[in-house]
């Protein structure tokens, strides 16, 4: 500004607009500006000089880019194998509570087929495997002969 130079006797030479050491900057407005929000857009901001070269900055940002993707890469696979060790003992105590249940089902099965007195086929296990016998001696053409015996009060209580 024109008054700064004239009040401090800034000689010509060194008048002009220099930014080596600005740390600040403020905007100053005239005194009949009413108060309100404004905004300040800022299309463009260039710096100028050797603080850091372009190569050197491409290669930083460059670096930076790698360096984020690796990251991202890895935190992926930490997690997906936190996600697969997990996947897997379920599986395993699933598995483990199919066989328990197989087991369990055998036992019913058995229980629901077999007499417990005689360890026998009871009545539903044997018309099961009536039907499935004459079946078959049906469709092969095989002769077949049952002989069912009834004996009562075969236990006393």
């Amino acid at each position: 500004m024109s008054w700064w130079i004239a009040d401090y006797e800034v000689p010509v030479d060194k008048s002009n607009r220099q930014f080596d050491n600005v740390s600040i900057i403020e905007i100053a407005t005239g005194s009949y500006v009413k108060e309100a929000y404004y905004a300040i857009r800022l299309r463009k901001l260039v710096f100028y000089g050797e603080w850091i070269s372009e190569e050197t900055l491409v290669k930083l940002l460059l670096s930076l880019w790698v360096i984020t993707a690796i990251t991202v890469i890895i935190s992926d696979r930490i997690y997906l194998h936190k996600q697969i060790k997990l996947t897997e003992e379920r599986t395993q105590r699933l598995r483990e509570a199919n066989r328990a249940l197989y087991e369990k089902s055998l036992v019913f099965e058995e229980l629901a087929f077999t007499d417990p007195l005689t360890r026998t086929r009871n009545r539903h296990e044997i018309n099961d495997w009536l039907s499935e016998v004459t079946a078959h001696s049906i469709d092969g053409g095989i002769p077949f002969s049952m002989v069912f015996i009834d004996i009562d009060h075969f236990k006393q209580e």
